[in-house]
């Protein structure tokens, strides 16, 4: 029988095994990513998929606690956005909720809310952000559920602004939550972040957190290099304000890049 401590490597290895192999190749654009994980599993998850050849659906989570509870919720999420025809395009009704790739984020993060709702332990919950992304639009259509919106750097301005803060509940709390579309158009120049609390919570030994204006700070000074940069410095940046030490919550976030 396996160990304590064996079955959490178990854990952090299957946890891992959810996480997409890659991230989308269109010209023009650029992303990257971070996933660190605190030593004790926890329950970020993050998933691009393809919904067409114009399309993905982009989703950041961050499950309450840590542990075995936590890395099912996330799981559970990645079965629901999976076990529709988000990623075959092929219509699998009546087993199917979400009926076709052309639903909204808004739909497909109720459905979720729903699952999650029905099936969490008693107060247990999902922190997201789920987006609709069309490169040839520059766009993204996006839900928030309980996280807080992206930063943007614009070109035109040299500055760092939030997304349009839409955030319903967190999801998995109340079966009947109806969530907001908000809308991100990225002209060329522009770079994103979308990542959980466990980025600006971190809190080094003096018990201060990194909060949002240091993401904003290294994303005013890397955006002209690209999303793979802008990454490192974050990634960086938080280990330089831990000291070294491991953060007590996963730490996930995303970055894109539009170049023309």
């Amino acid at each position: 029988m396996a160990t304590g401590a064996q079955q959490i490597e178990q854990l952090g290895r299957w946890r891992r095994r959810l996480l997409p192999r890659s991230l989308p190749e269109v010209a023009g654009w650029e992303w990257a990513v971070h996933a660190s994980h605190s030593a004790w599993p926890g329950g970020d998850y993050f998933d691009v998929v393809p919904l067409s050849a114009e399309q993905w659906l982009v989703f950041l989570g961050d499950a309450s606690g840590h542990g075995g509870a936590a890395a099912v919720l996330a799981a559970m999420a990645r079965m629901v956005l999976h076990a529709c025809p988000l990623t075959s395009e092929r219509e699998r009704t009546p087993f199917c909720p979400v009926h076709g790739w052309s639903q909204t984020p808004s739909v497909i993060m109720s459905r979720l809310n729903r699952v999650l709702a029905s099936n969490a332990l008693e107060e247990q919950f999902m922190t997201a952000f789920l987006g609709q992304w069309r490169p040839a639009r520059a766009r993204f259509d996006f839900v928030l559920a309980g996280a807080a919106p992206p930063r943007i750097w614009r070109q035109a301005t040299g500055q760092v602004e939030a997304a349009t803060d839409c955030a319903g509940l967190p999801l998995g709390i109340a079966p009947k939550e109806v969530y907001s579309v908000a809308r991100i158009v990225l002209e060329p120049g522009d770079a994103m972040v979308i990542f959980t609390d466990g980025l600006v919570e971190a809190r080094n030994a003096k018990g201060q957190m990194f909060r949002v204006h240091r993401v904003d700070a290294v994303l005013t000074e890397q955006a002209h290099d690209g999303a793979e940069v802008i990454r490192a410095g974050l990634a960086e940046s938080v280990n330089d304000f831990l000291e070294g030490r491991p953060a007590a919550d996963d730490v996930s976030f995303l970055v894109v890049k539009r170049w023309e």
